[in-house]
């Protein structure tokens, strides 16, 4: 699980998330990125799945 930070709207907020993320993963599953450093790679992701049809046939038989 990839969490980009900063996130939450107030103290409350994030600790929700981290309760709800740690209900389903263990933390050395977690990683919490800053939004700058995560930024390109995501949109890097987003460009290969979504704007490539090769991978995009790919992506989507390993989902159904």
């Amino acid at each position: 699980m990839v969490i980009e930070k900063p996130f939450g709207t107030d103290l409350a907020s994030p600790q929700r998330l981290n309760d709800d993320v740690n209900a389903v993963f263990s933390e050395d599953q977690v990683f919490r990125i800053d939004h700058y450093l995560g930024k390109e790679t995501v949109q890097n992701i987003l460009f290969f799945r979504f704007g490539n049809g090769i991978f995009r046939a790919a992506m989507d038989s390993e989902l159904h």
